[in-house]
């Protein structure tokens, strides 16, 4: 069993530990961030499998990330991370989609909606 643990910058100033695991042929993570303790999947947990230096709150730990991306390529995570995106992307365009109905709804009823007679 082989861990790596990084520590995370976080919006409120305190850090997280994120701990990743090699276990055989399986790669656990675990944040110590409020979605982290939860087990959901956080920012921090995706940022720094995809190798993305500023999420470390410690940039001596740059070339620890490095080796570390190696074998987070090995995993499935590639995949989950397309599949992730996309997702979110077709969300943020409905969300989008929404605010114009609810945009021009809004301005039709200011102007009057017509009534059937």
């Amino acid at each position: 069993m082989q861990q790596t643990i990084f520590h995370a910058k976080s919006s409120s100033g305190d850090g997280y530990d994120v701990t990743f695991t090699v276990k055989g042929s399986r790669l656990t993570a675990f944040c110590t961030c409020p979605a982290g303790i939860h087990r959901k999947l956080c920012k921090h947990v995706l940022g720094l499998l995809g190798g993305d230096k500023r999420v470390l709150s410690d940039p001596a730990e740059a070339q620890q990330l490095a080796d570390f991306t190696a074998v987070a390529r090995r995993s499935s995570f590639s995949e989950f991370a397309r599949k992730l995106y996309e997702q979110e992307k077709r969300v943020t365009e409905e969300q989008t989609r929404l605010g114009r109905i609810k945009r021009d709804f809004t301005r039709a009823l200011k102007a009057g909606l017509p009534l059937e007679e």
